[in-house]
């Protein structure tokens, strides 16, 4: 039952969202949430979820349940990726990485799968709506386009590339430090 509580009050968090609410959340934490609701699922797959954070108590100033949205979605296309009948990924990864970069001033989340990637053809368009790596039926194309959207509002980017010399997908988003250069405040 506590399992069970905890799961529903991410869940509450992920469904009524504040959009105006933004304050420090404490990335770690915000992954603690997201990672409750994908346990069972990972476990299940046998996809090995890997988090490396610089700090423990790193933060990025943001909305909170859009900051989950984010992490959710980033997630399940993750899962979806690595759990199609035509992967041929024999050791599933998710990755998840994040530090301060001082020189650029921001904190740097570096989300990474061993999956199929997605298809060249369509990595100049990955974050508009409809675009969709999964079968008709299987996914409305919106989940990234959402995501580069809630990231705008909080003056952060995102961007896709193939990940180096290996199969998969590694997404990198850079959210400011410096609360002058956040939009929208």
């Amino acid at each position: 039952t506590v399992r069970i509580k905890e799961i529903i009050d991410s869940l509450r968090v992920f469904a009524h969202p504040d959009k105006k609410c933004r304050e420090d959340v404490v990335l770690a934490q915000a992954l603690e949430h997201v990672q409750r609701i994908f346990k069972g699922r990972l476990e299940s797959q046998r996809i090995t979820f890997r988090v490396q954070l610089e700090d423990q108590q790193m933060t990025v100033h943001a909305n909170p349940s859009q900051l989950q949205r984010v992490l959710t979605n980033l997630i399940s296309n993750a899962i979806d990726a690595l759990t199609e009948p035509d992967s041929a990924t024999v050791d599933p990864v998710i990755h998840l990485a994040a530090n301060h970069d001082t020189l650029r001033n921001e904190v740097r989340v570096i989300f990474e799968d061993n999956g199929a990637g997605i298809p060249e053809s369509l990595r100049d368009r990955v974050f508009e709506p409809f675009v969709t790596t999964k079968e008709p039926g299987k996914g409305t194309g919106l989940g990234l386009s959402e995501i580069h959207g809630m990231l705008s509002e909080h003056g952060a980017t995102i961007e896709y590339s193939p990940r180096p010399q290996q199969a998969g997908a590694r997404f990198v988003i850079h959210f400011p430090i410096d609360k002058e250069l956040l939009k929208n405040e």
